[in-house]
Order: C-alpha cells, then sequence, then structure tokens
C-alpha cells in the first residue's frame, strides 16, 4: 500500500499536466479545480499549428542526436585512455575535465553567445550541437570510464594473446561488454541536449529554437497559457518517454553495470 501511495504521489504531477492538457480555458482556471470536465483537443491543434512544432521538433530531434553521437564518439576512446593507459596526471585532468560540468551555463552564456555571433553560429543547429557536445562530454567520459574499469585486465591481454591489436580489443572485447553503458550514458546525454534550456533559449531565434524555449513563449507577462503549456509538455516529453520504453532493458543492465562482483 505504502508503494501505490508513493507511484502516486510522484505520477500525480504528470497525470494533472495530462489533463490540463484536454481541458478549455475556462476550465483550467476554476477554483476548485475540475476533476470531471468535458475533453478537448484545441491545445494540442494550436500548440502544432501555431507555433510551427514540427520544425522545433526537428530542431531538437537534430541537436540532441548529433551531440549525443558527438558526445559518445570522443567520449569512448577518451574514457578507454583514462582507464587503461598511463597518463601524466591523469587524476587531475580527470577531475578539472569533470569541474567543468560544474561552472552554471548562466555565467558562460555572454561569452559563448558573444563568440556564436562573431563566428556565425547564432540561431544555428550547428552552433546548438557543439555547445551541446561540449557540456556534456564531461559526464560522459567520467561515466564510461567507470564501466571501462568494471572490465577485468586479464580479458583484454587474453584478446591479445590471441592476436588481437589494441584496436582491435576494444572493438571486439571491451565494447561489446560495456554496450549496455555506452547506451544507458547516450540516452543521459540525448535526454539532458533534449531538455537543455538556458543556452537554447541565449543562442538560437525564430530559426532554430528548440522544444524547451518553444514552451516558454506560452509565458507572457499578462498570463500563463496553461492549455497550451501543458499541451506542449506532453508532446515534448513524449518521445523520450516511448524512446527510454523500447531500450529500458539496456537502461537498467547498464546503470547496474559493476554493481555486483562475485
Amino acid at each position: 500500500m505504502f508503494i501505490i501511495f508513493i507511484v502516486l504521489f510522484f505520477l500525480f504531477p504528470i497525470l494533472w499536466i495530462g489533463f490540463t492538457s484536454f481541458k478549455y480555458a475556462k476550465d483550467v482556471n476554476t477554483l476548485p479545480p475540475k476533476i470531471i470536465f468535458e475533453p478537448t483537443m484545441k491545445n494540442y491543434f494550436e500548440v502544432w499549428q501555431k507555433q510551427n512544432f514540427p520544425n522545433i521538433y526537428l530542431n531538437s530531434i537534430i541537436v540532441a542526436f548529433f551531440s549525443s553521437l558527438f558526445v559518445m564518439l570522443l567520449a569512448y576512446p577518451t574514457a578507454y585512455a583514462f582507464a587503461r593507459l598511463k597518463i601524466w596526471r591523469k587524476k587531475d585532468i580527470a577531475i578539472w575535465m569533470l569541474s567543468c560540468s560544474m561552472i552554471p551555463p548562466i555565467a558562460v552564456s555572454i561569452p559563448i553567445f558573444l563568440l556564436f555571433k562573431t563566428f556565425g553560429l547564432y540561431d544555428s543547429r550547428i552552433g546548438l550541437i557543439l555547445i551541446h557536445t561540449g557540456i556534456n562530454l564531461p559526464l560522459a567520459i567520467w561515466l564510461l570510464t567507470g564501466f571501462i574499469k568494471e572490465i577485468p585486465h586479464e580479458i583484454e591481454e587474453s584478446a591479445m594473446v590471441d592476436g588481437c591489436n589494441q584496436i582491435q580489443t576494444i572493438l571486439k572485447i571491451v565494447l561489446p561488454i560495456t554496450f549496455s553503458g555506452a547506451i544507458s550514458t547516450a540516452v543521459l546525454i540525448f535526454i539532458f541536449s533534449w531538455n537543455e534550456f538556458l543556452l537554447a533559449l541565449v543562442l538560437t531565434g525564430q530559426k532554430s529554437r528548440t522544444l524547451p524555449v518553444a514552451i516558454y513563449s506560452f509565458i507572457n507577462f499578462r498570463e500563463i497559457l496553461w492549455g497550451p503549456l501543458t499541451a506542449s509538455a506532453v508532446l515534448v516529453s513524449l518521445p523520450v518517454l516511448i524512446f527510454s520504453f523500447f531500450i529500458r532493458k539496456y537502461l537498467v543492465r547498464g546503470l547496474t553495470f559493476g554493481a555486483v562482483k562475485g
């Protein structure tokens, strides 16, 4: 019973957003809130048509996918180097890289904005992909290094005795073993990029703005348009929820990788 209460407690905000997205404006602001109401798809049609959501969806998909891809391509070999190779002051470099992700984005937003304007990257998908790759790379390296360290050295040594070189050992031994961990890392990076708001707000205009910025447009100085706001929140959340559902087995394996030894 207690577990059911906890689940309902955490699901309540999500269910409330879902119900509110189907309400007319007159039903949203009533006190006490209406539990039984006449549902409508008006909010979804308004969001999809008036806010040009198809193009905004495409922006978010392209930015999140390619930034996640570039992060993984750069992070995996770097993580292997940190886990296996002897590097001068390796721990200091790793701590420095991780500390870069602790800097609040608002502290560097103005310098980044000026750089983007100078190099013609403002309001472009390429610029947003580059900045999302940069801010998510340290976390990916840190996670993947932990996954690779869990693999015993003897497995790689056995592969090299059988004739594999370093690259073949990584591709045929290390990568398949850490595949679940790599997938879970890629999903986390994708979600971080998908949900990132502040830098997307500062560095994009009408052409390349992403979904979090589009949601913010329903909040103005006069009122909050709760119907379209909640409808857009549902539209933003659905792709990630569906994607996570289909790869959930890899997420569970990846997040528990190395948790049990024996």
